[in-house]
């Protein structure tokens, strides 16, 4: 996101006075703004693809830069360069690292703070792409904590481009002096062919990876440096051509911002359409005599490029405490964000770009002229800083000293959570109830809760979590809510990648007289501990197993993820096995959240979730003495959102949605068809559909969906009563 540079000399009324291009600002606004739009308010849905306008700016700009110096001195000075480099960009990035840690660590809790400061570290070098990539964030998923730095990554990108780039024209100056142009032009031909390649084959079989990518974005840079090396072709071309270039690219911008989105193949082969179109803009804006569109060159879009940068800087980390305080703020994180990046252009990026950073450079005092005009322009910055701070320390003062949340109200005599399938006031274990389905109830799923305990674990685990529930400070937690919640013990089961052997995930008595196979997704894996702290109790009868794969759910329905094969092995594995153990249980529990189908552009319908499970109820029933099924947790605030010091658990309450419901109901109706047992999840974790973060002392979930390990084995024991309630061999008789 350079700010540096010109293009070759062009209509004099389209250059300010330093010589920068008016159009190439009014890119940068254009991009900038559709990138800060998108994050904050969700449009326009393609304004990520602002980013890739950003990519062939840089190209473009970095490489006339080199190959002008190189045309006018002879030589290109490294130093120079990489100096340029580091006071242009270092200042300001370093400034929002600093300033969003510090924002995190009094505001949020260590947790985030621990991951935050890890995340500033790979920003700090510029190498957030990659650690972004290596830890398999989707740029497009809004579950779980967002790192305050995760558009650091387009920086990285760039910074990397930078890092190779000049080496590379150096190289070839030194081969070729004379045909530089020519030479340079066959080398990013080739260049950008091949990362264009690779950028399309991987994305469709590694889509995170690919997005992160240096390798597949470098044609999109490569583009930019190909046109700045071919400039002088345009030249020639008639005003005309350049004005409707100029048109005809700005509204191919904005056309993909509005209609490319997270399901188009990005960035291969589809960020070609906005990198084809800033191309035009460029291309059409070097033409002696062309006209750009106005909206590019007017002073509000010039001031909005010049700060650009800044802005880019700020908006996100902006979002991320802002939203993580007050999850429906918007005009704050604006407000918020432009005021950072106004602060910051004029106190740290323009001062740091025309400072002398070498001691032989700078002058003695009293030599240094005065710039006119510069103290006042730095002291009504100056004001603007400090009545921005006096703004966050009042509003944080507001909120501090406001009266803490009420708990939510829970009808009086509630005891239970919710119904099983269809039943109107029956537990996930059964009892008598209006219907004859699952575990006593019907093919449903009853909205309003309010089912009974059905033993003195489950009791107790009610109790505990209406306490939670009338709770307005936060208790101590093991571990500590603002620690880090340990997922569980036995996760590696749940690594598809590396498929576990049947041996290494079966736990209890070698001789017991009851197998238990848990089989399902990660929200199984995050259950298995519950099963194996059944089996490993003193008296338990029971040997489990677990057959469980991240991502990738117990059901004939292929995803849309980057373990696709892993996950079709994986399912051809677990049904092996449950057709060679033949074991007296089969416990089923799978995501109720969306998923995405492989090879269709959209998620799976809940239609067709059902109809996938009962492919494979089909096949393993012949082999197993009963099929149970277990529904994940309701999705609920990460406690690591939600958790701030100073704040309520109420601001971690959560209420069950209506996504979740239409997917237990389409199950509800699957498993009352076979007569088989659904045990509620609600029921170990909230009350009339009211989900806290805690239960006991112990945090109920790692992220959104996934139990905690702590919370799975102390869930256990009222688990084992559902079960037993529910009639299934080898829990015990019913309490």
């Amino acid at each position: 996101m350079s700010q540096e540079g010109s293009a070759p000399a062009g209509r004099a009324v389209r250059r300010e006075p330093r010589g920068r291009r008016l159009d190439i600002q009014g890119l940068r606004a254009v991009a900038v703004l559709a990138v800060v739009v998108e994050h904050v308010s969700g449009w326009p849905r393609g304004g990520f693809v602002g980013v890739d306008v950003f990519f062939v700016l840089s190209g473009f700009l970095i490489t006339g830069l080199l190959v002008r110096e190189h045309s006018r001195t002879g030589r290109i000075s490294m130093r120079g360069f990489y100096l340029r480099r580091v006071k242009r960009l270092m200042p300001s990035a370093l400034a929002v690292l600093v300033v969003t840690l510090a924002a995190v660590a009094g505001l949020l809790s260590t947790n985030r703070l621990i991951s935050s400061a890890v995340d500033a570290g790979w920003s700090a070098v510029f190498l957030a792409n990659w650690h972004e990539a290596a830890q398999g964030t989707d740029y497009f998923a809004a579950d779980g904590p967002i790192s305050p730095f995760r558009h650091f990554w387009s920086l990285s990108v760039e910074e990397q481009f930078y890092l190779v780039w000049p080496l590379v024209v150096l190289l070839v100056a030194a081969i070729s002096a004379r045909r530089l142009r020519g030479v340079l032009a066959a080398v990013l031909v080739v260049v950008c062919a091949a990362s264009f390649v690779w950028a399309v084959v991987q994305t469709a079989d590694a889509p995170v990876l690919a997005y992160y990518s240096t390798l597949t974005r470098a044609w999109e840079l490569g583009a930019g440096a190909l046109l700045a090396v071919t400039i002088g072709v345009w030249r020639a071309a008639p005003p005309a051509v350049g004005t409707v270039l100029s048109w005809l690219g700005l509204l191919v911008i904005v056309a993909s911002m509005a209609m490319i989105d997270e399901a188009w193949g990005f960035p291969g082969p589809w960020a070609v359409v906005p990198v084809a179109a800033t191309l035009a803009v460029l291309a059409g804006g070097s033409v002696p005599g062309a006209r750009s569109p106005v909206v590019l060159t007017n002073r509000v879009a010039g001031y909005i490029g010049d700060i650009s940068y800044s802005l880019y800087l700020w908006h996100f980390p902006a979002l991320v405490v802002i939203r993580s305080i007050a999850p429906e703020s918007t005009a704050a994180v604006y407000i918020a964000a432009s005021s950072l990046a106004v602060v910051c252009h004029h106190l740290v990026e323009k001062p740091a770009m025309t400072a002398s950073w070498s001691l032989r450079d700078r002058p003695r005092r009293g030599d240094r002229p005065r710039t006119p005009g510069r103290g006042r322009e730095q002291r009504v910055a100056a004001v603007g800083a400090l009545a921005v701070v006096a703004a966050a320390v009042v509003a944080l003062a507001a909120d501090n000293v406001r009266p803490l949340p009420a708990p939510p109200v829970i009808a009086a005599g509630a005891t239970g959570a919710s119904g099983a399938p269809g039943s109107s006031g029956t537990g996930a274990a059964g009892g008598a109830g209006e219907g004859d389905g699952p575990a006593g109830g019907a093919g449903g799923v009853d909205e309003a809760g309010g089912t009974p305990a059905v033993g003195p674990a489950g009791t107790a685990l009610r109790e505990q979590v209406a306490a939670a529930l009338a709770t307005t400070t936060w208790p101590e937690l093991d571990p500590p809510v603002d620690g880090v919640v340990p997922g569980g013990a036995n996760l590696p089961c749940g690594d598809i990648t590396r498929l576990a052997p049947v041996e290494r995930c079966t736990f209890g008595p070698a001789d017991a007289s009851t197998t238990v196979m848990l089989v399902g997704d990660s929200t199984a894996a995050h259950q298995l501990d519950a099963f194996v702290a059944l089996a490993e109790a003193p008296d338990s009868d029971l040997r489990v197993v677990g057959r469980v794969g991240f991502a990738c759910s117990f059901v004939d329905l292929a995803w849309d993820t980057d373990d696709t094969a892993d996950c079709a092995d994986y399912r051809a594995a677990t049904l092996e096995a449950v057709e060679a153990t033949k074991p007296d249980v089969v416990v089923v529990q799978n995501t109720y959240e969306p998923m995405p189908l492989a090879d269709a552009g959209r998620d799976a319908t809940v239609a067709e979730l059902a109809d996938g499970l009962a492919r494979y109820l089909d096949r393993i029933e012949p082999h197993v003495g009963q099929v149970v099924h277990l529904s994940p947790p309701p999705p609920g605030a990460s406690v690591r959102e939600c958790y701030r010091p100073g704040g309520s658990p109420v601001d971690c309450i959560t209420r069950v949605g209506g996504p979740w419901l239409e997917r237990a109901a389409a199950i509800g109706e699957v498993v009352a068809a076979r007569d088989q047992p659904w045990i509620d999840a609600r029921d170990f974790t909230c009350l009339e559909n009211v989900c806290p973060a805690f239960v006991g002392d112990s945090v109920v979930k790692i992220d959104y969906v996934h139990y905690s390990g702590p919370f799975a084995v102390d869930m256990a024991p009222a688990l084992g009563e559902s079960l037993a309630a529910a009639g299934v061999t080898g829990f015990g008789e019913a309490p």
